[in-house]
């Protein structure tokens, strides 16, 4: 599984998280199973523009630390994963470009 689709699934995961809360408060449950196992990405959680919420993102993300704060949150290693999959799409593009250039 790719790391877009993982995303991609995360965000699924998170979605029926939240509706089955909404249903929790409105049968006045205390709690309950969620089963993650049908949960499938919708066409716009695959297609959901990293790139764009990392450039939204990435300036709040470095002044946190830049500017001291001893509020790191336990998501970092989201930030890391995206960074990987920017640099990874960046530099496939760019090798892509150099062998269609000197061909």
């Amino acid at each position: 599984m790719s790391n877009r689709d993982e995303r991609a699934l995360e965000i699924a995961h998170d979605r029926h998280r939240r509706v089955e809360m909404r249903r929790m408060n409105e049968e006045g449950l205390n709690n309950c199973v969620v089963d993650y196992t049908h949960v499938q990405p919708t066409e716009e959680e695959l297609q959901f523009d990293w790139i764009g919420r990392f450039i939204t993102v990435l300036p709040h993300l470095r002044n946190m630390p830049a500017h001291g704060t001893d509020n790191l949150r336990p998501n970092v290693g989201w930030s890391f994963d995206i960074v990987c999959e920017l640099i990874n799409q960046l530099f496939a593009q760019l090798e892509s470009h150099e062998s269609w250039v000197s061909d």
